[in-house]
């Protein structure tokens, strides 16, 4: 049950992230981890 779960996670990501070119994927991940940073302060 967790495994469908997390494939069906895992597809639905590919989706969304799917229009960005991979420059903007890794611009993405780098905002995002900043962000999450900051929540740790």
């Amino acid at each position: 049950m967790i495994e469908k779960a997390i494939e069906a996670h895992v597809a639905n990501m590919h989706h969304l992230l799917g229009g960005l070119e991979q420059a903007e994927r890794e611009t993405l991940a780098q905002l995002l981890r900043k962000l999450l940073i900051s929540f740790e302060k």
